[in-house]
């Protein structure tokens, strides 16, 4: 199985939260099936579009968010 079919097959596990989410879902899910490179070859923008994964640490006692730089996200 290509890396592109597991990486829709996660994507399809997701339920949006709201009408952005949703959107920026499909658009991730539209770019996978269009066969364009997921993962970046060289810094800093080859593709210009890469494969990016975020995700919050969660404790009792705080949340971690992360800040990527580059793409001001």
């Amino acid at each position: 199985m290509r890396y592109a079919d597991l990486i829709e097959a996660e994507l399809r596990q997701i339920t949006p939260g709201d009408l952005l989410e949703l959107d920026q879902l499909a658009r991730a899910r539209d770019w996978v099936r269009s066969g364009a490179e997921l993962c970046r070859r060289a810094p800093p923008a080859t593709p210009p579009m890469h494969l990016v994964s975020y995700f919050p640490v969660v404790t009792e006692a705080c949340i971690l968010l992360g800040d990527h730089i580059s793409s001001g996200l």
